[in-house]
């Protein structure tokens, strides 16, 4: 693609058989969805951003977006997930539901949360020393089944789970044999801390770099 594809309210269902759609370089996103407009993506590899401008609905099954890219939703729609690879980012007064989804590809923040609503069951992270897997701020988010896989043991600086602006958060989770020192950081009016392993479970120090 040469430039940005946007989704209106005519197109309501984009299936790939597994094909891939890509951007050329530096065009973002890849695509759009915009105004009241609702689509279903299936079995679709996304070479580059894609966005959700509108008060839709975007629904994602059996899809990969590659290396970098990011969904994004910034309008205050809903998203539905169900077995997709990908990184999310959700804005204020988005709602999204995901079933099976597995973020990873280097050490930047695999899933924000900026205001939104989130619910998932089944998220599988796959994590470089300075990861953090779900960054949070305001908003609610629940996680169900979480499986941590971090390639590295962790730095001692950096969470697994970060929350901050009174932000409501729930999950349960297993790590693989590598660990993070800091399992959750909370930053709020009322309380600010750390929640990790070792005999101090709570504290407000991070652990060793």
């Amino acid at each position: 693609m040469d430039k940005t594809i946007a989704i209106k309210g005519t197109t309501k269902k984009l299936v790939g058989f597994q094909s891939s759609l890509k951007a050329k370089k530096g065009v973002t996103p890849l695509l759009r969805i915009e105004g009241n407009a609702s689509i279903i993506f299936e079995h679709l590899y996304f070479e580059g951003d894609v966005e959700h401008a509108g008060s839709g609905t975007a629904v994602f099954r059996h899809a990969d977006f590659a290396g970098e890219a990011v969904y994004r939703a910034t309008g205050a729609g809903k998203t539905f997930i169900e077995d997709v690879i990908g990184r999310w980012s959700i804005g204020k007064g988005h709602r999204l539901w995901a079933r099976q989804t597995n973020a990873e590809f280097g050490d930047r923040v695999l899933m924000e949360n900026n205001g939104g609503t989130a619910w998932i069951l089944g998220y599988k992270t796959e994590a470089d020393a300075g990861t953090i897997s779900l960054k949070q701020v305001g908003g609610s988010t629940e996680i169900l089944g979480a499986l941590i896989y971090p390639l590295h043991d962790v730095r001692g600086d950096v969470p697994c789970w970060q929350v901050e602006g009174g932000g409501r958060f729930s999950a349960s989770w297993v790590y693989n044999s590598k660990r993070y020192y800091v399992h959750v950081r909370h930053e709020g009016k009322d309380l600010t801390g750390n929640w990790g392993r070792g005999p101090a479970l709570w504290s407000t120090e991070a652990g060793p770099k």
